[in-house]
């Protein structure tokens, strides 16, 4: 079963992160049978109780995983380093605020597999554009795609 990672960078998400693990989980139970998948959180030295309700998350299912960042390393250096520790088949990147629908995990996973000829490629790679707002692709090769 191919393992899809969903990275989520926070700061300061004390009222997020409960609904968008679940959300996430939801979509993968329903949408999405056929994977497994992960959950990275990515906290950027959050101030509130971010922390705290993230580590009951990963208490309570071991497919929840997060990274206590030492300062706010802010919005694009997080993210990166984030995706760089994903062990799933595909990385997707999802804002802990909504911004991105979890909705469109399913529509990213399809699209995926229509670009590589129904196959997921280890380590491919969904990066959200921060500078437009939107996601696009923006390269690939034999084991990377950026969208």
């Amino acid at each position: 079963m191919k393992t899809i990672s969903v990275v989520i960078p926070c700061f300061n998400e004390e009222e997020n992160v409960v609904p968008i693990s679940e959300a996430v989980i939801e979509i993968f139970n329903k949408e999405l049978p056929d994977y497994d998948y992960e959950i990275i959180f990515i906290d950027n030295d959050s101030q509130d109780k971010t922390r705290e309700l993230l580590r009951e998350l990963c208490g309570k299912n071991p497919k929840i995983k997060a990274i206590f960042n030492a300062k706010n390393f802010g919005q694009f250096k997080s993210p990166y380093y984030g995706l760089l520790q994903v062990t799933g088949d595909c990385g997707i990147l999802v804002a802990a605020d909504f911004q991105d629908p979890v909705e469109m995990i399913p529509k990213f996973v399809k699209e995926i597999l229509v670009q590589f000829n129904t196959h997921i490629v280890p380590h491919t790679l969904i990066v959200r554009d921060f500078s437009t707002h939107s996601h696009q692709r923006t390269g690939h090769s034999d084991k990377n795609l950026l969208l």
